[in-house]
């Protein structure tokens, strides 16, 4: 059911301060992964929690992307690397927990 498209709702708007902290956030997240990509050194722990962090850093920089430019959040597929949100919510407890017990 989630794919449904619906024409009835329309994408939330973000005022000019969010868009700012958005844009902030892609530009900190571009940064990031190029950290992880020189930290190939790193022991295999501390790659794998790199790694594991990638799909969710891809998730929010798309997120924050569309709030920076286009003012609204996304229209199609708002989980996007993921399957579905029931997916992505399976993947923060799993990022959760590993970050714990790293």
């Amino acid at each position: 059911m989630e794919g449904i498209a619906n024409s009835s709702v329309r994408p939330r708007s973000v005022r000019v301060p969010f868009r700012v902290l958005a844009a902030f956030i892609v530009v900190a997240s571009l940064f990031a992964f190029g950290l992880i990509a020189l930290k190939l050194g790193d022991s295999a722990v501390q790659q794998l929690g790199n790694l594991i962090s990638l799909p969710g850093e891809a998730w929010l920089c798309r997120l924050c992307f569309y709030a920076a430019v286009y003012g609204r959040s996304p229209t199609v597929s708002e989980s996007w690397p993921f399957a579905s949100s029931r997916v992505l919510g399976i993947y923060f407890c799993v990022l959760l927990f590993c970050s714990w017990r790293m």
